[in-house]
């Protein structure tokens, strides 16, 4: 997933947050392509689930984000 972090913050800019003016599609479109296949796994491995891991483990998308963000601030990171 952190291999796929700058990519979604660069798509993202370049879709939404930054100024029209400043926007670079060819930016936008080269993550895309670069996303196409991690998030294809992903979406593999979820489809038909509700939930990551088993039934018993009952792991959001959510909750597995925010483990990551407390799992950061107890060794005193912080997670931005």
């Amino acid at each position: 997933m952190l291999e796929m972090e700058a990519l979604l913050l660069d798509l993202l800019q370049h879709r939404a947050v930054l100024p029209e003016f400043a926007r670079d599609a060819s930016y936008a479109e080269r993550d895309e392509l670069l996303l196409r296949r991690p998030l294809g796994v992903l979406n593999s491995a979820l489809n038909g689930r509700d939930y990551l891991g088993s039934a018993s483990c009952y792991c959001t998308a959510t909750s597995a984000s925010a483990s990551g963000i407390f799992c950061n601030s107890r060794q005193g990171n912080s997670a931005e």
